[in-house]
């Protein structure tokens, strides 16, 4: 980062109050993951509408394009335009080395999805996708180590079960190896530990006040926006030229896109209130919850009366809970209260509160 004066971040970022710092965590985290289970909704749809697909990196760029403008739109909405020319100029020009450091992510996701690939090659689908759910348990490994912070081991236990449900919802049986083994599971591993650290980087460079959010934003955009569009001219240039970029785009497809980039400005707003490990978990909840729907709305996946369905539902809704919660508020109602009894008006203990507790105890 340059040594220039940086401009402090909008008032609504500076001076936020703590309640309303919670409200637009727990809050993000919901929208993100409802918006990653109707994504994934989506996708599912549009891909079984007849007719010619659409490119999945037209989509990317596409999205990228729109974050970007609703990012400047929020500038110029909340602060004007003055304030918008100058979050352009130190993003574009002066402060372009701290710009660049936002790119790093970038080149991190280059090389996991290139693991991914490798590991996908080598497995079998089932073992791919349950392989793939590590990155909840590296990520807080990875957070834990680099920002010198320290899960409860309540929380640790919580991640595990989340873990465990989304592997159990996610095992369809078939756990045959198409390559090497320790290849597969290896690329896998280290394609996991990656995302983490580009989640967590992304996360610590969000949080640094000298760039309001909606800055951060701008600058991911452009990177994302670049990749993209590289991607796009080495994987899928003659089809685009060919057939035009927007080919095969219909209302399911710009939902798709729509959900796309509020996803990513929300995961935004997740690492800046919350933290990395938070939405992993987030993202984990989606995914269950998709396999469900995928049942009710397109017939995929494990019947509803399966076992092994509602028992990953369970644990991996159950570990949440326990994460969000702790475990005495979700497993020990009773005992909290008994605890603590509420106080009447005047500031004593409520009487008709102790009486009933000391019914339930006797009982």
């Amino acid at each position: 980062m340059t040594g220039g004066a940086a401009t402090p971040s909008s008032p609504t970022e500076s001076q936020i109050s703590r309640s309303q710092e919670d409200f637009l965590k727990w809050g993000a985290v919901v929208a993100l993951t409802t918006i990653s289970l109707f994504f994934s909704l989506a996708f599912r749809y549009a891909r079984k509408q007849e007719g010619p697909g659409f490119s999945n990196m037209t989509g990317v760029v596409s999205s990228e394009i729109i974050k970007m403008a609703c990012s400047a739109v929020a500038i110029f909405w909340s602060s004007g335009r003055d304030q918008l020319r100058c979050s352009l100029t130190r993003v574009l020009y002066s402060e372009f080395r701290a710009t660049l450091m936002m790119g790093i992510p970038g080149g991190i996701y280059l090389v996991q999805n290139y693991l991914f690939f490798v590991g996908l090659s080598h497995l079998s689908a089932t073992l791919y996708q349950v392989s793939k759910q590590l990155a909840i348990v590296t990520t807080a490994i990875v957070w834990t180590l680099w920002l010198q912070k320290r899960i409860s081991a309540e929380k640790w236990w919580s991640i595990l079960a989340v873990l465990v449900g989304v592997c159990i919802v996610s095992f369809k049986g078939d756990v045959g190896v198409q390559g090497n083994f320790t290849i597969g599971v290896s690329a896998i591993v280290m394609a996991c530990f990656l995302s983490s650290i580009a989640t967590v980087y992304t996360e610590t460079q969000i949080k640094i006040e000298s760039f309001t959010i909606w800055e951060r934003n701008i600058q991911l955009s452009l990177f994302g926006l670049v990749m993209g569009l590289g991607e796009l001219v080495m994987a899928e240039r003659d089809d685009v030229m060919n057939n035009g970029f927007f080919y095969g785009y219909n209302s399911a497809v710009w939902c798709i896109v729509m959900l796309q980039s509020v996803g990513g400005l929300t995961t935004a707003v997740v690492l800046k209130y919350a933290d990395s490990v938070t939405k992993c978990v987030s993202k984990a909840v989606a995914v269950v919850l998709g396999v469900v729907c995928s049942r009710i709305f397109f017939a995929e996946g494990p019947p509803m009366y399966s076992m092994h369905l509602w028992l990953g539902l369970f644990v991996t809704l159950g570990g949440v809970a326990v994460y969000s919660l702790g475990f005495e508020v979700v497993c020990c109602p009773v005992q909290q209260l008994l605890a603590s009894p509420p106080k009447a008006d005047d500031g004593e203990v409520d009487p008709e509160t102790v009486g009933l507790a000391e019914v339930i105890e006797d009982q």
